[in-house]
């Protein structure tokens, strides 16, 4: 489920992220609703950690003369006809 092991989802009930519920068997049971919370917000912190990354590169390549926009030249055929006209 959500590609996580199940060691994962110990060790994230161990640390209180998620609760679980235990059955006669011994076995965790998890609130699904939980899941796709921790999931999203685990996402959210992904993505940001990515953009500052990104920032970070542009930084140094700024820094050390380089250029971070791409060149200026005709574009590809599938972004054509994507700006409106100035007429």
């Amino acid at each position: 489920m959500f590609g996580v092991k199940a060691r994962t989802l110990r060790r994230w009930h161990q640390m209180g992220l998620i609760s679980a519920r235990m059955t006669m068997g011994g076995k965790r049971r998890y609130w699904l609703s939980e899941l796709t919370a921790l999931a999203a917000e685990l996402d959210r912190d992904v993505n940001a950690a990515k953009n500052i990354l990104t920032a970070g590169q542009a930084d140094r390549l700024n820094a050390s003369g380089g250029s971070v926009r791409p060149g200026s030249g005709p574009a590809a055929a599938v972004e054509r006809g994507t700006r409106r006209s100035a007429a």
